[in-house]
């Protein structure tokens, strides 16, 4: 039971979209009209208000991967399965990419795939 929670909080982090919330409640810009490929991401953070959304986005949107996962496997070293990343990955694949290019979710899996 303590795995399928744990993939849950990691699945709930993984779907906030960061940089499009920052940019909503901040500057009251919607990120995902600059840039071509529309992506809601921290890189057009970066292109719609400057350095600030984006690395406060980026920043955000990397630690909502590493944080369940960090939290989870001090709790519980012996688990094999890292239920709050594969969570995280999911949620963040999801959200980020309604249109089903998974491309968007290699960052967040590339981090995770150093613990």
């Amino acid at each position: 039971m303590h795995i399928v929670f744990a993939c849950i909080v990691g699945f709930l982090s993984g779907s906030i979209l960061w940089s499009y919330l920052l940019g909503q409640l901040f500057y009251d810009v919607d990120i995902r009209n600059y840039g071509l490929d529309r992506n809601p991401g921290a890189m057009n953070a970066f292109r719609a208000k400057g350095f600030w959304l984006g690395a406060s986005g980026g920043l955000l949107d990397a630690l909502k991967g590493f944080l369940p996962a960090s939290k989870h496997k001090r709790a519980s070293a012996a688990v094999v399965l890292d239920a709050p990343s594969v969570g995280a990955l999911y949620g963040f694949c999801i959200a980020h990419c309604g249109n089903l290019k998974w491309k968007a979710g290699s960052a967040l899996s590339l981090l995770e795939q150093d613990k």
